[in-house]
Formats: C-alpha cells, structure tokens, sequence
C-alpha cells in the first residue's frame, strides 16, 4: 500500500511539474507595432498594432521589467533609446492581469520628415 502511494504521489508530482511549464511557455507572446507613449519614469509602453487588418485594434499598454531586454539590430540598447513612432517587437507575459514585457526589439525608428518622399502638387 505504501509503494502504490509513493508511486502516485510521485506520478501526480511529475503532472503538476509539466501543467506548470507548460502554463509558462503557453503565457509567453510576441506583439508587434509602433510605440505611442511611453513612460521612463513608470517604466510603460504603450503600444498601437500596425499592418493589414489593425486599424480598428486598440492601444496595449505594457509594463517593461526591470531586467527588460531593449535591442536594435542586435545590439543592447537602453530605455531612453525607445521613443514614440518606433516599430517594436514586444515579448511579453500575462500574470494576474499584468502584461509584463519581458524584451523589446526596435525594428525601425521613424522616418525623418525629410527623407519622406515628396508628393507632386496638383
């Protein structure tokens, strides 16, 4: 009786074990857009999706970790390196009804006004 309880015990051990690293990797998401606003001080992001299909998609507000990974090109940047109208990759949990985001990756900064191609005057 003993050696059957040690055994499920140590059965039911091993599920509980799995079901929690799967909730892990299943909670773990990637967003893509441009940044809107952003909060240094607050350590926010908020972020609009961008591409086909997204115009009528809301706003996402992410709260950066401390140990946030920010890159460009594969290059480690800092949080004073994010600004509004960049395109970001987002890699983010969701725990307790926080969006926390784990690692941010600037895509494209914003075009200067003037490298914007003109448009013909009619």
């Amino acid at each position: 009786m003993r050696t059957a309880c040690a055994i499920g015990c140590a059965i039911g051990a091993l599920l509980l074990a799995a079901a929690g690293t799967a909730e892990t990797d299943a909670t773990t998401r990637r967003f893509e857009g441009e940044v809107v606003k952003m909060d240094a001080a607050k350590r926010t992001l908020v972020v609009k999706p961008v591409g086909e299909g997204s115009h009528d998609a809301g706003h996402y507000t992410f709260a950066l970790k401390s140990d946030a990974e920010i890159t460009a090109k594969g290059q480690k940047k800092q949080l004073g390196d994010l600004g509004v109208g960049d395109r970001v990759a987002v890699t983010y949990r969701e725990a307790r009804g926080i969006v926390m985001a784990t690692r941010v990756e600037i895509l494209a900064k914003p075009r200067p006004v003037s490298a914007m191609p003109k448009r013909p005057v009619d």
